[in-house]
């Protein structure tokens, strides 16, 4: 039995074995294993090493399947050392060569968006009106949160408008 297609997107997935890749990968699987057509735009692994393995270097686009799963796998810049432009710099590659990559991709029913980044908001949206489509936006890591611990933004003024 095959159901209607979803189209996940997200930055992090297998053989990533730690943070948000563990719950897309679970979920992804889940789903395929109750029969639903499911494909997942993704990064090349790169984390928590922030450094992609070999076997996936010098790829701008990948497809893989993997336990029901179909794996398309976008370029994403992959910084040596993390600064707040770097990190910016990292998710701006994500979220355009995700959006391409989704717009290459069979019409899903519906989309399931999960952030980091949280520029996903905007390929959600844009891609839900040219579709026609609903789509859900996860967002289970608050990235200001993180930003602020890491030492990577300093002013209060923004974590004020910024964490609510």
């Amino acid at each position: 039995m095959t159901c209607n297609p979803i189209l996940f997107i997200g930055i992090n997935y297998w053989p990533e074995k730690t943070g948000i890749a563990v719950f897309n990968t679970g979920r992804c699987e889940f789903l395929a294993a109750k029969g639903y057509e499911l494909t997942m735009i993704t990064a090349f692994p790169y984390y928590p090493f922030w450094e992609v393995p070999v076997e996936y270097r010098g790829y701008i686009f990948k497809s893989e399947r993997r336990n029901g799963v179909n794996i398309l796998r976008s370029f994403i810049y992959v910084p040596k050392k993390v600064s707040t432009i770097t990190r910016i710099l990292h998710e701006a590659s994500f979220l355009l060569s995700s959006l391409l990559r989704a717009l290459l991709v069979k019409k899903p029913d519906i989309l399931f968006i999960v952030s980091p980044p949280l520029g996903l908001g905007l390929s959600a949206f844009f891609l839900s009106k040219l579709w026609n489509v609903p789509y859900i936006f996860h967002v289970p890591d608050l990235q200001p949160d993180a930003a602020r611990d890491l030492g990577m933004i300093k002013s209060n003024f923004f974590l004020i408008f910024s964490i609510s």
